[in-house]
């Protein structure tokens, strides 16, 4: 028994309604933008990397993300169609993560034991560059100037490599940073009496957090030691003494990194 036309479009038409939803729960839409609405409140826009019972991964136009635990979700809707390029899902996880970074530091050192004349403290900054090889490592060279000021006056110009490791994948996330490399002796017209200054190697591991980027920009905070040598001459009267040094500092850094 064949049915009438109309009634044959209208129970394909239900079938189609009744299996839509499967469908669609079946094929994730990773290309348009969608806006989920928090319990709190709040409103995130951005297309859905992944989804899952426990979380939603959403990528934002700008190409930084935020993973969401569903609990936390009260609705997700359909925002606008939109384009993203492949290759910037890899910000989801480490935002620097397979490009070269560039930014400067600035920086204060405190002596660990406070000597005869009392505690004696420093100020540096530098500028910085490197590569994020993966979401967790990077590596990088720095430069720039250092002062002491002990009693001498001595400033050094540090060339500094750095091996970068981040705990977490996400944006925010704590680290462990090593530097090696060598500060230069800097000979100064204000410090006559300071000659053959010749500087030496030195050592700086730093622990810290990376905090969220603020339009590109990261906030790095550290705190950390440094051990740096240093040799120079010191001109007294008709006396010349010669004086090996190793400076051991407590360190303070905000670095800016883009």
């Amino acid at each position: 028994m064949s049915l009438p036309l109309y009634k044959y479009s209208l129970l394909l038409a239900i079938l189609f309604l009744v299996g839509l939803p499967s469908l669609m729960s079946q094929e994730l839409d990773t290309v348009n933008q969608y806006k989920v609405r928090l319990v709190t409140g709040d409103v995130y826009k951005g297309r859905i990397l992944a989804s899952d019972d426990n979380e939603i991964k959403l990528l934002f136009k700008n190409g930084y993300g935020v993973v969401i635990k569903r609990e936390l979700i009260e609705d997700v809707a359909f925002h606008k169609a939109s384009k993203f390029r492949e290759d910037e899902v890899k910000k989801v996880y480490n935002p620097m993560s397979g490009r070269v970074y560039y930014g400067g530091s600035l920086l204060y050192n405190t002596n660990t034991v406070a000597p005869l004349s009392g505690k004696l403290m420093g100020l540096g900054g530098n500028i910085k560059v490197g590569y994020a090889l993966d979401a967790h490592w990077s590596a990088g060279i720095y430069s720039g100037i250092e002062s002491y000021y002990n009693e001498n006056g001595e400033v050094l110009i540090p060339v500094m490599s750095e091996i970068i490791y981040y705990l977490k994948k996400s944006d925010l996330s704590p680290y462990i940073n090593v530097g090696f490399g060598y500060g230069f002796g800097v000979q100064s017209s204000a410090n006559e009496h300071l000659v053959d200054h010749k500087g030496g190697w030195a050592i700086n591991p730093n622990i810290g957090v990376r905090l969220p980027s603020w339009y590109g920009m990261h906030l790095i905070v550290g705190v950390g030691a440094k051990w740096q040598e240093n040799s120079f001459d010191i001109i007294n009267g008709n006396e010349i003494s010669h004086l090996d040094i190793m400076y051991k500092r407590l360190t303070m850094n905000v670095s800016f990194v883009f």
